[in-house]
Parts: structure tokens; C-alpha cells; sequence
């Protein structure tokens, strides 16, 4: 079966299950660096947020032998999951005086992501550019936000430059900076990975503190671990954190989530 047959048939089935009381589209997204995703969308009167349910890695699963069935009804259990009941006041989002407040800047790669800059507000930075968006409060701990485009910035009747001076005050206060020790985050993201992988491993001859006392390379990135790289922008945070170390700074943004910053001693 072709993709678009897929987004077809996964389309059907969806309306078949909601019989009307839902409005199905799907939509094309580009996301960053430059990737294209289709994304289904199920809107009910319930609710005026959904979740974005992309198609492109399901299709992989059913062309690995997955019925479309199992497939759609994985879609109905994301949708219920991620599914925010109470509603988005749009007011937040419309009105700027209440917007403002929850504006926030990211960095992504420049090159990989020319197409999709050129419909968003930005500033270039080194080989990065830094876009903004709309953080999304919850009343868990998930992240959602709002990327900002252009026609946002038209409604509200502000510029790229009032924008990035209100993200500048707002992301360290929205998103805390967070740095850890490197030998501490591999730990860490092994575990996630693979709880109790590192049982099967031998560290009877390594000595955890001599190791990590002799690391120099530490992680920076914000409370959620997402979009973390942004911590770089933080006004005075990489003096403060040479100062406190009594030392320069080799910083290298590995990701957009985070920056590993080596200590030079």
C-alpha cells in the first residue's frame, strides 16, 4: 500500500469510530531541520487544543506488518492521552498583553531549517538561529508550546527585535537552567534507555568519584531538557558559571537540547 492509500484508509477508519462527533484533518508539517511530517489532528466540541499525531513513522510500523486497525487504534489511545480537556483560552494567545508572558526563544540549526525560517520571526546566532514560541501552561509537568510565525507577529503589531527582548527576560524564568555533571547525564540516560543495563556492565575497577572529579565536561540545559541549547543566551549565565568555576569556558552546542560545556582548566 502506497502512503497516501495509508493516510487514506487510517483517515476512513478514524470517522468511522468517531461517526461525526469529531472533525478529522490531517495537515503537513515542517518541522525542524527542515523535516516534513503529516500530522492527524481529531477536534471534538470538547475541547479547542488537540494533540498533532504524526502518520509518517506509523505507516513505517505498518509496513513492517502492523493491521491498520492496531494502527488506528494506537491513534485514538495517543489522542485520549494527550488530550487537554479543559481547553486553551485563546485569549492567552491572542490577546499580547496576556501573550507576552509566555514568550520564549529556542535555537535551531540555520542551515537545515532555511524553508521553514522564512515563514518564522528570528535572529541568526553563530550557525543557529533563534525562533520563539508560545509556552503552553499545564498542570502537569508535560511541555507544549506554540511556534511563533510571522502572522503573529502581524496581529500583535510588534517587530522580531520586540520579541527576542521579552524572550530574553521570560525563557530563564520560564525554563531554569539545569547543568550536570557529564558522567552523571550518560548514567542517567542509560537507565532511561534501558533500565538495568548498567548491572550487566563491570565498574568494580572504576572509581565513580575519581571519575567524575577528573571530568571536566559538564551538560547545560533547562528543567525540561528541551530546546535546552538556549541556556547559552541566558544574559550573564556563562560568566557566572566561569566565575563559580574559576575558569574559562569551552562551550559546543551538541543539540538544540542541550550544550556540553568543558570547564578549560
Amino acid at each position: 500500500m502506497t502512503y497516501d492509500n495509508f493516510k487514506s484508509d487510517v483517515l476512513i477508519e478514524l470517522k468511522k469510530h468517531f461517526e461525526g462527533e469529531a472533525s478529522i484533518t490531517i495537515k503537513s508539517f515542517i518541522k525542524n531541520n527542515g523535516k516534513k511530517l503529516d500530522g492527524i489532528i481529531i477536534s471534538t466540541n470538547d475541547s479547542n487544543i488537540s494533540p498533532t499525531i504524526y502518520l509518517n513513522p506509523l505507516y513505517h510500523r505498518y509496513l513492517e506488518g502492523l493491521p491498520i486497525k492496531e494502527i488506528v487504534r494506537e491513534i485514538i489511545q495517543i489522542n485520549n492521552s494527550n488530550k487537554v480537556y479543559k481547553g486553551f483560552d485563546t485569549n492567552q494567545f491572542l490577546d499580547f498583553d496576556e501573550a507576552k508572558n509566555h514568550i520564549f526563544f529556542k535555537l535551531v540549526n540555520y542551515e537545515r531549517n532555511k524553508e521553514l525560517l522564512q515563514d518564522l520571526p528570528h535572529m541568526k546566532f553563530l550557525d543557529l538561529a533563534v525562533v520563539f514560541g508560545f509556552f503552553v501552561e499545564s498542570d502537569n509537568s508535560d511541555f507544549a508550546s506554540i511556534l511563533i510565525h510571522n502572522s503573529h507577529l502581524n496581529y500583535w503589531e510588534i517587530n522580531t527585535d520586540d520579541l527576542y527582548k521579552i524572550a530574553l527576560y521570560n525563557t530563564p524564568n520560564l525554563f531554569s537552567h539545569k547543568i550536570s555533571n557529564l558522567f552523571d547525564t550518560v548514567i542517567s540516560l542509560s537507565e532511561k534507555i534501558s533500565p538495568g543495563s548498567l548491572n550487566e556492565l563491570d565498574f568494580s575497577e572504576l572509581d565513580f568519584e575519581k571519575t567524575k572529579s577528573n571530568n571536566n565536561f559538564f551538560i547545560l540545559t533547562n528543567k525540561y531538557g528541551i530546546n535546552g541549547a538556549s541556556c547559552i543566551l541566558y544574559r550573564g549565565l556563562l560568566k557566572k558559571i566561569a566565575k563559580e568555576k574559576n575558569t574559562n569556558l569551552i562551550v559546543i552546542p551538541s543539540s538544540i537540547h542541550e550544550g556540553a560545556t568543558c570547564f578549560a582548566i
